[in-house]
């Protein structure tokens, strides 16, 4: 039977990070990012490799936010993501995810394999229960054939409970995040990066050099209190504050639950995508019959109980054997029309950059849009493809876009906890 609820069963089964840094003390750098997930991460080691001098600084420890809470699946396939793509930007720009996604997934192999974390190497399907619903399945394999990217169509996915044919594409890696997120710490490290925890940025001021102020505390409590000049800035940190590009009204705050427990061999991850807006991700662990389970997905800040209740009860009718032995949940944030923001902000260049929008368990896309900024800062790579201020299909789309997000936040005024 389900364990019950046990109110320590609030992190994920990989744990969370503890703080090894101190807060930052002035000091002039050529890159300073301001969040040390995935994002930021990614971005100083790749640009600690092409030579510039690099500063790390996050107001609490390394992957303490979204980075090491999600599932750990990187994939091209993201249930619906293409097709939304496709409507929005056209073909091309499907091709150029596509692509951004599989140079992020062998960086995502390489470092992992360097930092000695484990992963798996599976098949990623796309699943819906409900025939009627299949549609969105041939959507987003035709979507994906425009990238050169196959689906295939699989009569048995092999989940413990009855779907439609899923389509699948093999080569997914499945890791536990935290243990990359400390891994791609340590290499930036030893690239000659420098990381600091505990600070908080307290005002950006814009200029050659740009100087970012932070306030932070030590483990003893002592208060410090420091400016960072640097030639360029990276706001890695879900809504950028501050906000110069007017980022934050075009990204849907979003939070989603998990559940981790044993009882079924999984030997694929899967994306059950009948409410494409709520889907349900699943994915096997490390150890023998272990599952890892996010869902419910809801406007941020409401309907934190309901959501979390209905995970648990669409576990217990669809994996009734599954012993649950960890709860948690994450913030993320989604994009209003399908493309992640990744570039400068302001109509002329300033150095200060954000990368957001990567929606709830997509660390390909996270991935991608970091490599992309290490590329414009450190002069390799001007292209950005995903720029908030880059134009992103018609002005029609985009205001239907920015109307769902409107929408969303409406609705979740008149939801009940």
């Amino acid at each position: 039977m389900p364990a019950a609820e046990h109110p320590l069963m609030t992190t994920p089964p990989w744990g969370t990070s503890s703080r090894t840094c101190g807060p930052v003390d002035d000091v002039s750098c050529d890159v300073l990012i301001v969040g040390a997930g995935i994002v930021g991460l990614t971005t100083a080691l790749a640009a600690t490799r092409a030579g510039a001098s690099v500063v790390v600084v996050d107001a609490a420890r390394i992957g303490a936010g979204t980075s090491a809470s999600t599932p750990g699946v990187a994939s091209i396939l993201h249930g619906v993501s293409c097709q939304v793509i496709e409507e929005t930007h056209g073909s091309d720009a499907v091709m150029r995810y596509v692509a951004e996604l599989e140079r992020a997934l062998d960086f995502i192999g390489h470092e992992a394999a360097a930092g000695g974390v484990p992963t798996r190497t599976l098949p990623s399907h796309a699943v819906v229960e409900d025939a009627h619903q299949a549609h969105q399945l041939q959507r987003e394999r035709f979507a994906m054939r425009a990238a050169g990217v196959d689906p295939r169509t699989d009569d048995k996915p092999g989940l413990p409970f009855a779907t439609r044919p899923s389509i699948r594409v093999d080569g997914a890696l499945a890791l536990q995040p935290r243990q990359y997120a400390e891994a791609l710490g340590r290499a930036v490290v030893a690239g000659g990066g420098l990381i600091h925890e505990g600070s908080r940025l307290a005002r950006l001021v814009p200029g050659a050099p740009i100087q970012a102020h932070f306030t932070g505390r030590d483990e003893a409590g002592v208060e410090h209190v420091a400016v960072v000049r640097a030639g360029s800035v990276l706001l890695a940190t879900g809504v950028p504050e501050p906000d110069f590009g007017l980022v934050g009204p075009r990204l849907l705050p979003t939070t989603v639950h998990a559940l981790a427990g044993h009882g079924y061999d999984l030997d694929a991850a899967y994306r059950l995508i009948d409410d494409p807006e709520r889907p349900y991700v699943l994915r096997p662990g490390f150890r023998p019959g272990q599952v890892v389970v996010a869902g419910r997905a809801h406007v941020a800040g409401r309907g934190d109980r309901p959501a979390a209740e209905e995970l648990g009860a669409w576990v217990a009718s669809h994996l009734p054997d599954l012993e649950i032995t960890h709860r948690w949940q994450y913030d993320c944030y989604r994009s209003y029309d399908g493309l992640p923001l990744v570039g400068e902000v302001g109509l002329r260049s300033n150095g200060i950059h954000v990368a957001t929008g990567f929606g709830d368990d997509h660390m390909a896309a996270a991935t991608a849009g970091a490599l992309q900024i290490a590329d414009h800062m450190v002069g390799s790579g001007t292209r950005l493809p995903w720029s908030p201020v880059h134009p992103r299909g018609s002005v029609a789309g985009q205001a239907r876009g920015l109307a769902r997000i409107g929408a969303a936040r409406v609705r979740s005024r008149f939801r009940r906890d």
